[in-house]
């Protein structure tokens, strides 16, 4: 068990017998010899003493030494032992969100039998919809970014440093062959693409790490995504990650530490490869066009040498501090080639409109999203190589429309694997401001939805529709039964 919660258990302990016995921390103070602030401290799961004081306190409370240190709760905190045994409580980032372990077991100690109902109802949850504690972790992180509007400069700081202490100018544009010796050189990784390829169970892994420090990169991997990856790994050892994880895309995740630490390694690796005061520059430059160009917007991506995932989710790091446009989402959709259905791979979404996704979601999305339909263009017209789309997006049930980018590509690994990323900005009146081309009448404005099985368009209104609004129905369905209910009740009342 966790240093934390057996503190915290033996602070509840002490509090609760303390309580049962009408002692003051003054009145237990003078039993023990102990101070009422160290005893406060040890109530609120800060302090463990030593075995002398825990049998002074033992002695003073009436208790068994052995059962003051046991980690078996009783009685009125019996309802606890769901709650400190539950594996979300023990490894979740309370602390990441100004909550410490005290301010949790406080709570606890006040409410226990509702923290324990609570317990279960999350454990229920979780075996329902089969989710497993890393699902928890992502939601935290996601969560996380979005308290600091998904920018960090501490990060920031560290890849300009870091680029001063190579000799490296501040704009300037790396490469995979400017990041391989770097890493061989300062931090004894070596890189080799000879392996992962050929491996009989693991030939779909991007990169692994080995015990002996090689970096294992498949050999289909192109000089931006290697880059990546390199810069990535510098980003692990220049942040003095200890936990992390080992390959990619990680295949199992054991604490918060390892989601969080990827994230900001990779955060390091896209500060590295697009250095911020460049992108900046760059779009303002390309929002000031008066109409939108789409070569153009290729042509800035390309001059980074970076994937276009790897581009977007740069911007959504920048575009929110630097042009105060706030109400931002970032999208990357999967699809087979050859399917219909789509999966939301990656999202984080800053804005007011809710998209639906998680564990299971059986739900067809809105195929007037501009996420889907450069997908299907791409597998429409595989020459193209890549597919780029704009277009304004009015939500329907929002009072809010989206400026959105989107951009579908093929798979490295498999080229029936089929991606789009996406980034929607807010239509409000700093946008317009900032973006001169917003109004070209060349974009697209298209109502939608969120899923078909969720959306009030007719077929009639919707050639794009692929299934019935069943949950649409269901809760209109609902909706009336409610006012019904309330009528007949206020007809009754007013005949009688």
């Amino acid at each position: 068990m966790d240093n934390d919660l057996i503190r915290m258990i033996l602070g509840m302990k002490v509090r609760q017998l303390r309580q049962q016995r009408h002692l003051s921390l003054q009145d237990l103070s003078k039993k023990t010899g102990m101070s009422a602030s160290y005893l406060n401290e040890i109530e609120k799961g800060k302090k463990y003493p030593k075995v002398e004081k825990i049998m002074a306190l033992a002695e003073s409370l009436g208790e068994q030494y052995d059962d003051l240190i046991s980690l078996r709760l009783e009685e009125d905190l019996g309802n606890l032992t769901p709650v400190l045994n539950s594996p979300l409580i023990q490894k979740f980032p309370f602390k990441l969100f100004g909550i410490s372990a005290q301010d949790l077991i406080q709570l606890m100690a006040r409410v226990p039998r509702e923290m324990g109902i609570l317990a279960r109802m999350l454990e229920d949850m979780g075996h329902n919809y089969d989710m497993r504690v890393e699902h928890f972790f992502h939601t935290a992180l996601r969560s996380y970014q979005i308290i600091h509007q998904n920018f960090f400069a501490d990060i920031e700081k560290k890849a300009d440093l870091f680029r001063k202490q190579q000799g490296w100018e501040r704009d300037r544009i790396l490469t995979y062959d400017d990041l391989v010796p770097v890493l061989e050189e300062s931090f004894g990784v070596s890189l080799d693409d000879s392996v992962l390829a050929d491996h009989p169970v693991l030939n779909h892994m991007r990169s692994v790490l080995t015990a002996d420090g090689r970096l294992l990169l498949h050999s289909s991997l192109s000089k931006p995504r290697r880059a990546f990856a390199a810069g990535r790994e510098l980003g692990y050892h220049v942040l003095a990650a200890e936990e992390r994880a080992f390959s990619s895309p990680a295949l199992e995740v054991g604490t918060f530490d390892e989601v969080l630490n990827n994230f900001r390694a990779s955060y390091f690796a896209s500060a590295l490869l697009l250095p911020r005061d460049r992108v900046h520059r760059d779009l303002k430059t390309f929002f000031k066009l008066s109409h939108w160009d789409p070569e153009a917007f290729v042509t800035m991506m390309e001059s980074y040498k970076v994937t276009p995932e790897t581009f977007f989710y740069r911007l959504s790091e920048l575009v929110p501090h630097y042009f105060k446009t706030q109400r931002v989402h970032f999208l990357k959709f999967a699809r087979r080639r050859g399917e219909r259905r789509v999966q939301l791979a990656k999202q984080l979404n800053m804005s007011n409109v809710h998209i639906p996704h998680g564990i299971g979601l059986k739900e067809h999305f809105c195929r007037r999203w501009l996420s889907l339909y450069v997908i299907d263009e791409l597998e429409m017209h595989p020459e193209k190589g890549m597919v780029v789309g704009v277009q304004r997006s009015q939500f329907i049930g929002y009072n809010s429309e989206f400026f959105c980018i989107s951009i579908a590509y093929p798979g490295m690994l498999d080229k029936d694997d089929l991606y789009s990323v996406t980034l929607g900005f807010q239509v409000d009146a700093s946008l317009r401001k900032t973006v001169k081309f917003l109004g070209d009448p060349r974009i697209q404005a298209r109502e939608l939805g969120q899923t078909c099985e969720r959306c009030p368009l007719s077929y009639d209104r919707c050639e794009e529709r692929t299934t019935e609004p069943v949950i649409h129905q269901r809760l209109q369905e609902e909706k009336e039964q409610l006012q019904a209910l309330t009528d007949l009740r206020e007809q009754t009342m007013v005949e009688a």
